[in-house]
């Protein structure tokens, strides 16, 4: 990664710290470059997949949408935010969700 890189301050439950050191110890990777990696690979997921990880999609229907997106990928179908990236060029990407919206 090259290029001018932003720091940023987090609060993090002991849990979560906790969670971050055993996993960067077993990498051998730095807490920030821990933290940026994983931050730029969920900012490159679908907005559906993002979703999902926050928690934002209701339990009742959080199967649904996951079988869905399953469906999609064994089928070989792009997600809807994958069209609109393609369409719109990667830096430009706006993604639709399955579920709406997300206010920004």
């Amino acid at each position: 990664m090259t290029g001018k890189r932003q720091n940023l301050n987090l609060e993090l439950t002991p849990d979560a710290k906790e969670a971050i050191e055993k996993v960067r110890a077993w990498n051998g990777m730095t807490q920030k470059e821990l933290v940026g990696r994983l931050v730029s690979w969920f900012g490159r997921q679908d907005r559906v997949i993002q979703q999902v990880i926050l928690g934002q999609i209701p339990e009742q229907i959080a199967p649904d949408v996951a079988r869905l997106m399953l469906q999609r990928l064994a089928a070989g179908q792009p997600s809807t935010g994958d069209r609109l990236r393609a369409a719109d060029g990667p830096a430009e990407a706006e993604s639709a969700s399955l579920v709406g919206e997300i206010p920004e």
